[in-house]
């Protein structure tokens, strides 16, 4: 009994330190940063030589390495003999990188401005005169173009989804939709229910809990997923039952194509 329950330990230790380097290295770390910043939390202050056999690699990768994390603020050396290494405490060391990333992130978006009014003749317009019909892929690309769709909307959002979809997509283009409803902008919602004792979360019905906000449901799944924009543009996808990056989102501004979906959503939504 002793034995399995050291071999749990062990494994839940492993677990944890794995979780523990992937962790680090999204921050920025390298592998080698992540691996020598870890072992000296777990383990405290070690010379050289001992961080080297922690790591596994050789010492003048280790030093290397050593003087990159003090440069970053993660490690101090104790002066000595032996020269001792320390880790700087991840509430203060980390902290100061995720500052520095916000940093970065808040230039990068400076500079996005800059780098878009570049181009800006060749941005993507939902004014444009000519019909077309665009595909779009990629699960990063359709919420982006969700997000910017929304804010665009002046007058009504007509939505047939079904719910596991739904919620994906609202969870992450909440605020866009906020930001519509408070330019007045109306929304009529069809849902379709995995079950008949389902219900949305309760943040999403707080949110919902508006004069320009209306949901319907019905159990089951829809055979269509739709979203009309100010009667004049509208998206589909071709599984609507399927995860987000599984089905392409297709976008048309066609007036026939738009006309019928939007018979189609009045006729669903004066049955229920």
């Amino acid at each position: 009994m002793q034995d399995l329950e050291e071999k749990y330990n062990a494994k839940t230790l492993h677990l944890s330190k794995n979780e523990g380097l992937q962790y680090l290295i999204q921050l920025g770390l390298t592998g080698m940063q992540a691996n020598i910043y870890l072992n000296l939390l777990l383990n405290g202050k070690a010379e050289a030589r001992i961080i080297a056999h922690w790591a596994g690699s050789p010492r003048t990768e280790v030093y290397r390495a050593l003087n990159e994390l003090q440069e970053i603020g993660l490690v101090d050396r104790e002066l000595g003999c032996p020269l001792k290494f320390k880790a700087v405490p991840p509430s203060l060391g980390l902290q100061a990188c995720i500052d520095e990333k916000f940093h970065d992130i808040s230039l990068l978006q400076t500079e996005l401005g800059y780098f878009s009014n570049q181009f800006q003749s060749n941005q993507e317009s939902d004014l444009e005169s000519e019909y077309k019909i665009i595909s779009i892929e990629g699960r990063r690309r359709i919420i982006a173009k969700i997000k910017q769709q929304h804010d665009a909307a002046n007058s009504s959002i007509d939505i047939i989804s079904f719910l596991p979809r739904f919620l994906y997509i609202a969870n992450r283009c909440m605020e866009n939709y906020k930001k519509a409803v408070e330019r007045g902008v109306k929304y009529r919602i069809i849902l379709g229910m995995p079950n008949h004792s389902q219900d949305l979360p309760s943040e999403i019905n707080r949110a919902h809990n508006n004069e320009n906000t209306t949901v319907k449901k019905v159990v089951g799944c829809l055979q269509m997923n739709s979203v009309i924009f100010d009667q004049e543009q509208m998206n589909f996808s071709h599984y609507p039952d399927r995860r987000i990056a599984e089905s392409p989102l297709i976008i048309t501004n066609h007036p026939c194509l738009v006309g019928f979906a939007q018979n189609s959503f009045q006729r669903i939504w004066d049955s229920l």
